[in-house]
């Protein structure tokens, strides 16, 4: 009996260790993801004090320095050119490399993750300085959502994807898949106001019992008027190629140029029966032109490699246009990526008219000429 009591005991107390080590670890991991959410608010606190096109490079070496435990950088930081980025991880994230090389190891580490309920997560900061001045900034949080996914909300610096003529200076957009995203780009250009507003991240993501599994959950105010506006835009019908609209194009777009209709050709389409033989119909109303584009508004930079093979492109335009009518054609990487706004061709076939050569002028005047191949925002999407 004695001998009994002497095992019930060991286990016992083995139980008892067993419980503790689990309990211990859990407040342990639980206070990494509160620290890790404090940090990250404060860091989104020092990246909205830095207003772009004002802040000087003093005020962004001040957060720098503040962050410097955790910056990564792509070269030497200097008042005339600096880009760094501000990582902040939890225990999981921060072993990954390690981790990387013992899947065993991570499996069981992940599973005791989510038995206690916490979700692996990292939050990145970027800040990019140019000439003694601020021209970008953005802030990007991952965690893992409820349905094992990851979710992502970004908010950035950059040149956006579409330029929305209710807020041609920023724009948002998502992807699902693999990841669930929800994005908003902002120019240099934007009002600072109309930046922190949509710089809201809600970290709350990171540390809550119940995961986060919609956009709006991680970015609740740049998605919440996301979703508004796609409401307005289908009730209302296309959005219009306005003076502003035409500024921030002609600013964003790698490439202006002024093309003339040198010939047009009726435009037909295909359309195919139910036992698909299908035929050219044409096209009521529209021609194919072919324009030359014969002025560089504003040319590549650097200069592009397709050179002059690329002068002519075939465009579909209302009959009612006419050999020289002359248009404004942008572009964001090549003569075959045309820029479109809000996948309104709208400004796709702008008339050259003295309106919108002002417009386009004034853009180009704004040119913050340091993009370094970026096509959307900082994080490289």
């Amino acid at each position: 009996m004695t001998r009994v009591k002497k095992i019930l005991r060991v286990i016992a107390w083995a139980v008892a260790g067993l419980c503790a080590i689990i309990l211990i670890l859990a407040v342990a991991i639980r206070v990494d993801q509160y620290l890790l959410r404090r940090k990250a608010e404060r860091l989104l606190a020092d990246l909205k004090s830095l207003e772009m096109r004002k802040s000087t490079y003093q005020d962004a070496r001040l957060v720098i320095d503040r962050w410097k435990d955790n910056i990564h950088q792509d070269g030497s930081c200097q008042p005339s050119r600096c880009d760094v980025q501000i990582a902040l991880r939890d225990i999981f994230t921060q072993h990954q490399a390690i981790l990387a090389n013992h899947q065993k190891l991570a499996y069981v580490f992940g599973s005791i993750y989510r038995f206690l309920g916490v979700r692996p997560a990292m939050v990145d900061g970027t800040i990019r300085v140019r000439r003694n001045i601020v021209w970008g900034k953005g802030i990007r949080a991952l965690t893992e959502s409820s349905t094992m996914r990851i979710l992502i909300g970004e908010a950035g610096s950059g040149s956006p994807l579409n330029i929305s003529s209710l807020h041609p200076e920023y724009g948002m957009d998502s992807w699902s898949g693999c990841c669930i995203e929800a994005q908003v780009i902002f120019t240099p250009y934007t009002d600072p106001a109309d930046v922190n507003r949509l710089m809201d991240i809600d970290f709350s993501c990171l540390t809550s019992r119940i995961p986060c599994k919609e956009k709006a959950d991680i970015l609740p105010t740049a998605w919440n008027e996301y979703m508004a506006e796609e409401q307005a835009t289908n009730d209302s019908g296309k959005q219009q190629c306005s003076p502003e609209v035409i500024r921030v194009l002609s600013r964003e777009s790698r490439h202006v140029m002024i093309g003339e209709v040198i010939k047009m050709g009726g435009a037909s389409n295909w359309v195919c029966g139910p036992l698909q033989h299908c035929t050219l119909v044409p096209t009521p109303g529209y021609g194919e032109a072919t324009v030359l584009l014969e002025s560089d508004f504003k040319p590549w930079n650097p200069p592009s490699p397709a050179g002059p093979d690329y002068r002519s492109i075939s465009h579909l335009l209302p009959m009612k246009e006419k050999l020289g009518d002359k248009y404004i054609f942008f572009f964001k990487h090549s003569i075959i990526d045309e820029y479109r706004v809000d996948g309104n061709v709208a400004c796709s076939r702008l008339p050259a008219t003295n309106e919108n050569l002002e417009a386009v002028r004034r853009g180009i005047a704004e040119d913050w000429a340091d993009h370094d191949d970026e096509s959307s925002s900082h994080f490289g999407k």
